[in-house]
């Protein structure tokens, strides 16, 4: 398991302002589902896109999360 991680605590995720996506698949086993599920409801503006898994399918996983960060992208070129 890495030994860094992306804040130290979850009481800062609450402060980020900005949209976020946060994405997650079921079978990772050092990004766990969970997380990702707790990310998006602790940052106020995360939207949480589920995707195939990566052993599963390699092609709909990248397919998925390009589709994903398009989606997002373009919500939120629209919204400016």
């Amino acid at each position: 398991m890495p030994a860094d991680r992306p804040t130290l605590s979850r009481v800062g995720w609450a402060a980020i302002t900005v949209p976020a996506l946060v994405i997650g698949h079921h079978d990772d086993p050092f990004h766990p589902y969970p997380v990702a599920e707790l990310y998006a409801r602790s940052i106020p503006a995360a939207t949480l896109t589920t995707v195939p898994s990566k052993d599963a399918s390699p092609a709909a996983f990248a397919e998925q999360i390009g589709e994903a960060l398009t989606r997002f992208l373009d919500h939120q070129a629209a919204s400016t």
